[in-house]
């Protein structure tokens, strides 16, 4: 994901908006 951001902790966040957009991608990829 190009706007994934990666925290001073090191963890990646990922915007609200694109959250749900991923989720369903994922569950695409996972049938």
């Amino acid at each position: 994901m190009e706007t994934a951001k990666v925290d001073k902790k090191g963890r990646i966040t990922i915007p609200k908006h694109l959250r749900r957009k991923a989720k369903v991608k994922e569950e695409a990829m996972l049938k």
